[in-house]
């Protein structure tokens, strides 16, 4: 299970296959966004690997965000997915981003259906670029 699956919950098994299918990529897309996004406010960063840990089935990976002015440290929770590793969870200052996630997700699907939500962030990533991000 991934950190975008991890970060849906107990929703999760409400959504049909159909609707699992149509959420992921867009809930993917709205994850990196967000992430490259938090990532642009930093001044001048630089990404410095700092140590991995192994554990049975999947590594912790933990790196540093350096600005001229401050530090930040990432971790990363990765599991083998085929020849490439899959991240589960992404850690920065000791905050979680796959709970904050999960939190905010809890507190829409409280308000809308699995359908609401697709379309909602389709509307918003048409908005954003042009076009629809399926």
């Amino acid at each position: 299970m991934g950190a975008d699956t991890k970060a849906l919950g107990q929703h999760w098994s409400s959504f049909t296959l159909a609707q699992q299918k149509e959420f992921l990529p867009l809930f993917r897309e709205l994850i990196q966004r967000a992430y490259v996004q938090d990532l642009l406010l930093f001044q001048n960063p630089d990404f410095v690997y700092s140590g991995q840990q192994l554990l049975a089935g999947g590594a912790l990976v933990d790196t540093k965000i350096v600005t001229p002015k401050d530090q930040f440290d990432v971790r990363y929770t990765l599991i083998p997915a085929g020849d490439k590793w899959m991240v589960t969870a992404i850690t920065v200052e000791g905050v979680s981003l796959t709970v904050n996630y999960g939190n905010q997700f809890n507190r829409v699907q409280s308000r809308m259906t699995a359908d609401d939500l697709v379309a909602l962030m389709k509307r918003k990533f048409s908005n954003s670029n042009g076009e629809a991000q399926t």
